[in-house]
């Protein structure tokens, strides 16, 4: 009966050893990520007058607004810097 509660005891202290390692062992993935990806949707727009295609794209998550256009006569490619919805439908309120 003494030697069955020592080896009970015994395996039991092995398991919370062995669970307290595994607590304090390194991960082995990333998190870099700090919020999740944003939704986008992205629209094709054309505006008389320019010289090739818009793409408008719209971040759900972050609630900010942005544009790229293809240039054919420099073939590069033009970039608006984001702007936040908020602030344009805020109606003229100040935060």
């Amino acid at each position: 009966m003494k030697t069955t509660v020592i080896w009970f005891l015994v395996a039991l202290n092995a398991m919370l050893l062995g669970a307290l390692v595994w607590k304090y062992l390194p991960t082995n993935y990333a998190e870099a990520q700090v919020r999740r990806p944003g939704d986008y949707v992205m629209i094709p727009v054309d505006f008389s007058g320019a010289r090739a295609g818009t793409v408008v794209i719209l971040d759900s998550t972050t609630r900010e607004m942005s544009a790229i256009m293809f240039d054919d006569a420099q073939k590069t490619i033009g970039a608006m810097p984001p702007i936040k919805l908020d602030d344009v439908f805020a109606g003229g309120r100040r935060r």
